[in-house]
């Protein structure tokens, strides 16, 4: 455990610990030099296996290590001032851990708690998946983990220069390149969501932002997982982005959310170059067009409606909103979003071009062709081509109603050859004829 100034919550933490069914552990305490009592209330508890030390840090983070550089098992685990573990969590862990001896760690399930320590929900773990994980898809319960010492070891716990803000992350990825993380399907602990932690403070979210990008850089410049993969790098900064600046904005910290969205998605190298004079809206179209390049169509469509809650509405989010939705074959929501940016800006021609070939998808001969018909044909010989073609599909179309539009191609499209219109207008005597 590490701590500071956790007196409303130290001592539910503490005999969580004591009142394990496994005996054999040491209990190693990492105090921050407390001023509200919590010292005092640690120095309460006779227990021979604890191994308390309080003195002055620069921070969670610090401290993490610090307690985790002291540890001395086989085994290693945590339990913070704000969790608690159940009874046999230590017992089952360690036996879980004995019968894998490939596995360099595992994770559980966990009890989701108000600061009382009153049940919200279960939170359940996942198998761990390390691209999912570094790109922000998935996240280890670490009051439910337990960790082999010898793995820590091999990854360098006392010997690489770690990162404090990224540490924890970049620790749980090296133990994943090491070897296999066990998820068992158990509730073993529980932790708390409430205002103090450190989560909720928007400072220290944009710190483990960025350095949990410094370490994605550092892994993917080492690991075999990423030779050859630029878009798994890339899926990974802009899925890291994605997790902290929608975390941030629902924290109301919309600026740091922006701030930390485009240094850790927009990194060189990773994403295209951006263009001359972009506007924050133009980084985030840029970035989610080059995950549905790489056929991440749903990190796209995050990305975007994440831009949609940090910025004012902008007429170009919806529209590659748009064509996310489309991308990914939901038509409703494509349609919708453009028919959002057409209500905001009815002369967007291309929005109801691409509203119209959706609508054609879908049958809807008709709505289609007025869809195209309002994109200005005239611009496109190919486009109105196509509309020709379409409109020969319409359940009313005749010789008649084709042979208008067919003239207004050829006025359009013939480069003022006038032989052409004579000659359809040869043809509609022709047709009046018979």
């Amino acid at each position: 455990m590490f701590c500071r100034n956790r007196a409303d919550t130290i001592r539910r933490s503490v005999e969580s610990v004591l009142a394990q069914r496994y005996h054999d552990f040491e209990y190693v305490i990492q105090d921050g030099a407390s001023t509200d009592g919590t010292l005092q209330i640690l120095q309460e508890y006779d227990d021979p296996r604890i191994r308390l030390r309080s003195e002055p840090d620069d921070g969670a983070a610090a401290a993490f290590w610090a307690a985790l550089r002291r540890c001395r098992g086989d085994y290693v685990c945590a339990c913070l001032s704000d969790e608690e573990l159940l009874p046999d969590a230590i017992a089952e862990a360690v036996a879980a851990l004995d019968a894998a001896p490939d596995a360099v760690a595992l994770t559980r399930d966990a009890y989701l708690t108000d600061v009382d320590g009153r049940v919200l929900r279960i939170v359940h773990g996942q198998r761990f998946d390390l691209p999912a994980y570094m790109a922000g898809r998935s996240c280890p319960n670490f009051a439910a983990a337990m960790f082999r010492r010898e793995s820590l070891d091999a990854v360098g716990l006392h010997t690489r220069d770690w990162d404090l803000d990224g540490g924890e992350f970049e620790l749980w990825c090296r133990l994943a390149l090491l070897g296999p993380i066990l998820a068992v399907p158990h509730v073993a602990a529980k932790y708390a969501h409430h205002a103090a932690q450190l989560s909720r403070d928007p400072a220290n979210v944009v710190r483990i932002a960025r350095g949990r990008a410094l370490a994605i850089t550092s892994i993917a410049s080492e690991a075999a997982l990423f030779d050859g993969r630029p878009d798994l790098l890339r899926a990974c900064r802009v899925g890291t982005a994605l997790t902290f600046a929608d975390h941030l904005a629902a924290l109301g910290a919309r600026r740091e959310a922006i701030d930390v969205y485009l240094s850790v998605a927009d990194a060189p190298g990773c994403l295209p170059e951006p263009q001359e004079a972009e506007t924050s809206a133009d980084v985030y179209i840029r970035v989610a067009q080059a995950q549905r390049l790489d056929g991440h169509e749903r990190l796209a469509l995050d990305i975007l409606e994440v831009a949609t809650r940090l910025m004012p509405v902008e007429v170009s989010v919806l529209f590659e909103i748009a064509r996310a939705h489309a991308a990914a074959n939901r038509i409703d929501g494509a349609l919708a979003m453009y028919d959002t940016a057409i209500g905001l800006a009815p002369d967007f021609l291309e929005a109801h071009w691409e509203r119209g070939v959706l609508l054609e998808r879908r049958g809807q001969i008709d709505e289609a062709l007025e869809a195209w018909r309002r994109s200005d044909l005239s611009r496109d010989a190919s486009r109105h081509s196509l509309w020709l073609q379409t409109a020969l599909k319409s359940p009313g179309a005749t010789n008649q109603s084709l042979l208008g539009p067919q003239l207004e191609w050829a006025r359009h499209h013939t480069g003022g050859r006038a032989n052409l219109t004579d000659d359809f207008r040869e043809q509609r005597r022709r047709a009046q004829r018979r």
